[in-house]
């Protein structure tokens, strides 16, 4: 009899205590003067996850995210390359490298985005492209991805005439979630050099285990002969604003939890992981997965991906077409509003 009465709702009441927490980080540099008023960023960024934050993959666990690959391997190489350089007489360096190690990009690009700020009129006039290493220690099959090469028409070539036995997968944009989108915005070229993103991407597990250290020095050693062919012929570095079917600066305004792997030689977009929790894990889509279609769009590459992000709507689900192990599979995912730090 108890159990068949009706409940009334009652009106509760819940007290939260939030504590407001205040962080200090910041930027390290070092500057190789060179013989000429011009100069260069190369930069990485050195934060990463702690124990955890809302960024990681493995949400509820308190452990230490080592973060080998993302991004102690872009560290490391952006250390031997200052390391390289400096060996080379400062008549033969025709313009000034500086090396950074940005913090907060893991929050935001935070770090870069005050270094772009702070630049003054001259250091801005005179800095004449940004070079950025995130995620560069866990290449595969002798293939590095380098976004950027179409915010200068001078980067194809010289990439080209640098590349060696790595094979180069291009994509054009400058913008992206790492720090040279920082610079893309205030009108600089920029290249991003990355090796893809792996199940252990923002988890524990990313450690020191994992890196390939003879594709993270193929990596570098490409850079160098770039950056020894560009002191040498002193190609002009023109800008150029791509129009990409991206997310203004303001960010994107769905989330699908998806971890794409950039890397992937496939006919639509393949999923190096999916976001414990995300709208792509509730979906049921796995990592491998091959995304051919989304909503009313057809997917062919990333940028047909993208543009889906501003076609989607927080809470509206919408069909997803994927190719599992050979065979299609037809779901359908609810797209979540991202969330804001």
């Amino acid at each position: 009899l108890l159990a068949a009465r009706p409940r009334r709702s009652k009106p509760a009441v819940l007290h939260i205590l939030i504590e407001r927490v205040t962080l200090s980080t910041c930027n390290m540099g070092a500057r190789l003067p060179g013989s000429g008023a011009r100069r260069i960023i190369v930069g990485a960024h050195m934060d990463h996850l702690g124990h955890g934050t809302t960024s990681s993959l493995t949400p509820g666990q308190q452990a230490i995210h080592n973060g080998a690959d993302d991004n102690a391997s872009g560290v490391s190489t952006m250390l031997a390359l200052a390391a390289a350089l400096a060996r080379v007489p400062q008549s033969a360096r025709p313009f000034t490298v500086e090396f950074v190690a940005f913090g907060a990009e893991e929050m935001g690009l935070l770090g870069s985005k005050h270094y772009v700020d702070q630049l003054g009129p001259d250091a801005r006039a005179a800095t004449i492209a940004m070079l950025n290493f995130d995620m560069v220690g866990r290449m595969q099959d002798n293939r590095l991805i380098v976004a950027g090469v179409g915010t200068s028409s001078a980067w194809s070539k010289l990439l080209e005439q640098a590349a060696g036995p790595l094979e180069i997968v291009p994509s054009e944009d400058g913008f992206g979630a790492s720090d040279q989108a920082s610079f893309y915005a205030a009108g600089l070229p920029v290249l991003h050099f990355f090796s893809g993103y792996h199940p252990d991407y923002h988890k524990p597990s990313d450690d020191l285990d994992k890196i390939n250290f003879a594709g993270t020095v193929a990596i570098g050693d490409l850079t160098l002969r770039l950056i020894a062919r560009w002191m040498r012929d002193q190609p002009t570095l023109d800008y150029l604003k791509i129009k990409a079917p991206t997310a203004p600066r303001g960010g994107f305004r769905v989330s699908l939890g998806t971890v794409p792997d950039y890397a992937a030689k496939v006919d639509g977009v393949q999923l190096a992981d999916v976001r414990a929790g995300g709208p792509a894990a509730a979906a049921g889509l796995l990592a491998g997965d091959i995304i051919i279609r989304l909503g009313a769009r057809d997917i062919h590459n990333f940028d047909d991906y993208m543009a889906c992000f501003g076609e989607l709507k927080p809470g509206v689900a919408a069909p997803i077409r994927v190719l599992r192990g050979g065979a299609p599979l037809e779901l359908q995912i609810t797209p979540s509003a991202p969330q804001r730090r």
